[in-house]
């Protein structure tokens, strides 16, 4: 895995990785916030758990400055 380094517009909507300790997470990409510079992640694993648009709400999301890919 390496760092993203390139322009958002390439990776909205993709699959990227959000890293915890040694661990990588695969999630999507749903937003990204100029002024703090932060990626709005939701893991797959809860888009599977909850795939209704009246479930989204139990969706966890993650706010990250950096992003993974393979």
């Amino acid at each position: 895995m390496q760092i993203y380094k390139g322009n958002y517009k390439d990776v909205m909507s993709k699959i990227v990785f959000l890293r915890e300790d040694r661990n990588y997470y695969p999630c999507i990409v749903t937003n990204f916030y100029f002024k703090s510079k932060k990626y709005a992640l939701v893991p797959i694993e809860d888009i599977e758990r909850y795939p209704t648009y009246e479930q989204a709400s139990n969706r966890r999301v993650f706010y990250k400055s950096r992003i993974y890919v393979q």
